[in-house]
């Protein structure tokens, strides 16, 4: 018969015990990341720029936004205001994305500055950031 395990050996065992592998959460759009899991949020918004500078803010002091498709996006932080200038941000993209949907349900995780004529050659329907304005 099996003698019970003291405190000490059961929990060195559960510490051994091998952990499956996470699955990759977040969705590379080529120009915005998306989080796919239902439950998950993004803490911050990071914004990458053609340079190699990037910034971040976080949303909880995302205060407005306002769309126009003429103007792009304008997003009003509790710090300041970020333009997104581009094209395609309230078009399906593929799995059934929205990018501006998913920026109001803080599932983007970052926006990249682009090349537009380069993004628009290589697809023309994706989202594209063409330039963004930090004022």
């Amino acid at each position: 018969m099996n003698e019970p395990k003291n405190l000490m050996e059961r929990l060195d065992t559960r510490r051994s015990t091998p952990k499956e592998p996470e699955e990759e959460s977040e969705e590379d759009f080529g120009s915005f990341g998306y989080l796919r899991g239902i439950k998950e949020r993004s803490i911050m918004l990071e914004f990458r720029f053609l340079n190699g500078n990037t910034e971040a803010m976080p949303y909880h002091s995302l205060e407005r936004l306002v769309y126009n498709p003429s103007e792009g996006l304008l997003l009003q932080f509790h710090d300041g205001k970020i333009r997104l200038k581009g094209q395609k941000f309230n078009t399906v993209q593929s799995n059934g994305i929205v990018f501006l949907q998913a920026l109001l349900r803080n599932r983007i995780t970052w926006v990249q500055e682009s090349d537009e004529l380069k993004a628009k050659i290589l697809d023309p329907n994706r989202v594209i950031f063409s330039k963004i304005e930090i004022g």
